[in-house]
């Protein structure tokens, strides 16, 4: 966390290129319960984003968050499972320093649109996010 070092601010926030479509608000949102919920009432010591996820999941063997027989849960019911968007991630910097991570062991989950969880990793992410601009600006 080299450029950390260099900001001299009490707070950072993480911001990156590769998660073009959160839109402002949701940026303002994310500060204002940061302020709140972190700074404020010290309930938790990081924040990111993330989207929730009501899916059904497996790892190589198995699912990992219901049963696939018929007890199948209906997804509405499926455990709380959050995927980190990229978006943004915000920590006090002497954390960072002293951890060399930007987020902590308690994070709030900040949960973004669908929209906003787009991360550009390939070309076909580029594409895809190009494609929804146009609901971005509307």
């Amino acid at each position: 966390m080299g450029i950390v070092r260099d900001i001299e601010f009490a707070h950072i926030a993480w911001v990156t290129a590769v998660v073009p479509l959160m839109k402002p608000r949701e940026y303002q949102e994310a500060f204002r319960i940061y302020a709140k919920c972190v700074v404020g009432e010290q309930r938790y010591d990081s924040l990111f984003s993330a989207n929730l996820l009501k899916e059904y999941f497996w790892d190589s063997f198995k699912p990992i968050n219901y049963q696939a027989n018929r007890h199948h849960t209906i997804s509405q019911e499926l455990p709380d499972i959050f995927r980190v968007t990229n978006g943004l991630y915000m920590r006090d910097r002497e954390s960072i320093l002293k951890d060399g991570y930007f987020l902590g062991k308690n994070p709030y989950r900040f949960c973004v649109s669908k929209l906003a969880g787009i991360d550009i990793d390939e070309y076909e992410d580029y594409e895809i996010a190009r494609t929804l601009l146009s609901l971005y600006r509307g």
